[in-house]
């Protein structure tokens, strides 16, 4: 795919980066660097893992990301250093990268390139755990095009996926792929992947 910018819709998906208009969507908060009561209600109580953020989603719903390093093997009931974890898009819920966060003059302020959130497929790196890293980051599958990831950075996934896609059609907008031996893998899905970035060799994969 070479470096650079990937402007695609694979197959007919249109890529809305949000939930349709007129849908009032629960918002819940995720920030590495909140202090607060961790429950996903405002950037000072943000939960402090992504995956906690998920697993309370009930669609549609919006879950504001603030800059910094969030891993699958992070959250309550996960065990650090699991390698089958993954993130789950889910349908009716947009992830929204690139906040500032409670570190930020203004929580909300929103820049994707400043305010990098990143997705890692480090695994352990928190506990001195052995190292390694995920099978994936990111799934995508038997979801449309209501499952939403907007504005992060997708990497170290070794020689594995970032993402991996099964029968589904999310939309992937504003990302960036680098550093996985597959940046897209695609099993008979019609995702949609707008002004997303791929680092060299990165490669979507459509079966």
């Amino acid at each position: 795919m070479g470096n650079g910018l990937l402007r695609k819709s694979i197959g007919v998906v249109l890529c809305v980066c949000g939930l349709a208009a007129g849908q009032p969507a629960q918002v819940i908060y995720v920030d590495g660097a909140a202090v607060g009561a961790d429950d996903g209600s405002s950037w000072t109580n943000a939960y402090r893992y992504l995956q906690d953020a998920l697993a309370a989603a009930t669609p549609p719903a919006e879950i504001p990301v603030a800059r910094g390093v969030y891993r699958p093997d992070q959250g309550a009931g996960i065990v650090r250093g699991d390698r089958d974890v993954a993130f789950a898009l889910l349908n009716g819920v947009a992830l929204k990268g690139g906040y500032a966060g409670v570190s930020g003059a203004d929580p909300n302020a929103r820049d994707v390139e400043e305010y990098a959130t990143v997705l890692s497929g480090t695994r352990g790196a928190l506990d001195d755990l052995p190292g390694g890293v995920s099978e994936l980051i990111v799934t995508g599958d038997l979801t449309d095009a209501t499952a939403v990831i907007d504005g992060f950075t997708i990497t170290a996934g070794g020689s594995y996926e970032g993402m991996n896609i099964d029968a589904g059609s999310p939309a992937i907008c504003n990302c960036v792929f680098k550093g996985n031996g597959i940046a897209i893998d695609i099993h008979d899905g019609s995702p949609s992947v707008v002004d997303c970035r791929f680092s060299e060799y990165q490669q979507l994969s459509l079966i």
